[in-house]
């Protein structure tokens, strides 16, 4: 069975791809990141997931949810100015 990405799934289905639950590897794709950094973030918490027995599943909402929880910055930044300092 050839792998299909997250976004051609969705679109195949219009839509209804979102109730469904998501696994480790398409969570990553979402994410662009590796598979192992969702499984890392998954044992220690930090990513919001369904554990089904022994599966792990995630909430595309949750998950989307979660990465906006983690968005810091956008407002005004403040450089502090370099002041040398005068060696005597």
């Amino acid at each position: 069975m050839a792998r299909v990405s997250v976004t051609e799934h969705d679109a195949g289905l219009g839509g209804a791809a979102t109730d469904r639950l998501l696994t480790a590897f398409e969570v990553a794709e979402l994410l662009s990141v590796p598979i192992g950094w969702v499984r890392e973030h998954t044992r220690s918490g930090n990513l919001p997931s369904v554990e089904l027995g022994r599966y792990r599943r995630y909430d595309r909402a949750d998950v989307l949810g979660w990465v906006e929880e983690q968005k810091s910055g956008g407002g005004p930044t403040r450089f502090r100015r370099h002041v040398p300092r005068v060696r005597r």
